[in-house]
């Protein structure tokens, strides 16, 4: 499973830039126009949408479409000595580094961390005390016991500075189609409570996990960035989690994304990371994301390499298929050291056809049918469920065993069956 099988013949096109807007001619236009054509012209830019948007900005490329096939990703790429052999591999590079290769790549910001190594507490509470986060306790925030710092991101000067830092910076190094912010949550996991203003802390949050504000501003924060990415000809992706239960505010956020990139998946360890209704509300909102933005689900199958067998990944893939559209996206990595190297399953090549149904429901079978592909999830966390299979000429992926009439799916379990040869 380690292997790295070529990608058949023609699987992929090299990415090509596929603007999202068109690029702005009319100022250079105007000087050719007599006047009552250049006040028809200015009427119908004013009267436009889009016309009267493009001259601020410049459009940007979303992530190529993956038509008839699984669309692949690639989580961070420091590990490989040689960018190319993504080329044809991947459609999509979360955090690329080295030279740029032709594939849709972001760069990385921290949603509300100075990545800056030198800028350390006893640096913030000499230069910029009021801008480091505490928990109601008093404590900087720790977010995920590294040395970067949590700043308080309702600041426009802390705006700015992350701005400049990941974004201006960044891609004076290294062009890239996108900016790509990480950790974006709809809820306040790390509790983080406030600033200290005059030795006093002052709360921007409860401290409490849910708690509107805490989502209110991380999707400001998103509103002030996006028209500042665009105004670069970038798109903006995010790292959104999603925690359950609230998606209004996970909406929120999500609303000035361009890409969504999903970190939690389906699977950990081997097995499903929820079953039953939480299944479901995770499955139909993410079938509704694919349908409005382009989404990249990274799925950490199980906690090391070997460990992941083509069983294992049938439960990642058979999920990542149910709310598959164009643009979706699916890593496949162990969970352990899990991001920067080329893991490359022979599942990521399937030849599914195009989507010959939407997600459905039947006998507690949840399926998604396509040309050549026709995948099957159980979510009970007890009950078996059956599925009665039409037509001949399937093989269970995973297996090779061929299938028909009556399956019997087993509680947590999934199976994608594949058109034989």
């Amino acid at each position: 499973m380690s292997s790295e099988p070529a990608p058949p013949s023609g699987a992929m096109p090299v990415y090509m830039p596929e603007p999202t807007a068109p690029q702005c001619r009319g100022a250079k236009m105007k000087r050719h126009l007599n006047p009552t054509a250049l006040m028809l012209a200015t009427l119908a830019a004013l009267l436009s949408p889009v016309a009267a948007s493009c001259d601020s900005q410049p459009g940007y490329t979303l992530p190529p479409p993956a038509i008839g096939r699984v669309g692949r990703a690639q989580i961070f790429d420091y590990r490989l000595k040689d960018k190319s052999v993504l080329i044809g591999r991947r459609d999509f590079i979360w955090n690329a580094s080295g030279p740029p290769i032709p594939v849709w790549s972001t760069n990385y910001i921290a949603a509300d961390r100075d990545l800056d190594r030198t800028h350390t507490l006893a640096w913030f509470e000499a230069n910029h005390p009021d801008w480091i986060v505490y928990g109601c306790d008093g404590v900087p925030t720790d977010e995920y016991g590294d040395v970067y710092i949590s700043v308080d991101i309702t600041r426009p000067e802390v705006r700015e500075a992350l701005f400049e830092q990941g974004v201006v910076a960044k891609t004076a190094k290294r062009p890239v189609q996108s900016i790509g912010v990480d950790n974006l949550d709809n809820t306040n996991s790390f509790r983080e409570c406030g600033v200290r203003q005059g030795g006093a802390l002052k709360k921007n949050y409860s401290g409490r996990r849910v708690d509107p504000s805490f989502a209110q501003h991380q999707a400001d924060w998103m509103a002030w960035l996006a028209p500042r990415v665009h105004a670069r000809g970038l798109a903006l992706t995010g790292n959104l989690s999603y925690n359950g239960g609230d998606r209004a505010s996970y909406w929120k956020i999500a609303h000035n994304l361009d890409v969504i990139l999903d970190e939690t998946g389906f699977e950990r360890k081997c097995r499903p990371i929820m079953l039953d209704g939480q299944w479901l509300d995770r499955i139909t909102l993410f079938r509704d994301v694919a349908r409005a933005k382009p989404l990249v689900v990274i799925e950490q199958v199980c906690p090391t390499l070997p460990e992941i067998t083509p069983a294992t990944i049938a439960w990642s893939l058979a999920n990542y298929l149910l709310i598959k559209e164009d643009r979706t996206y699916l890593a496949l990595t162990p969970e352990i050291q899990p991001y920067g190297a080329l893991d490359d399953f022979p599942e990521l090549y399937l030849n599914i056809g195009a989507a010959a149904g939407p997600l459905s429901e039947r006998g507690g079978v949840y399926y998604r049918r396509f040309e050549r592909a026709l995948a099957l999830v159980n979510p009970s966390s007890r009950s078996q469920a059956t599925f009665e299979v039409e037509g001949g000429g399937w093989k269970d992926e995973a297996t090779g065993i061929s299938q028909a009439g009556s399956i019997t799916l087993p509680p947590a379990t999934a199976m994608v069956l594949v058109k034989g040869p």
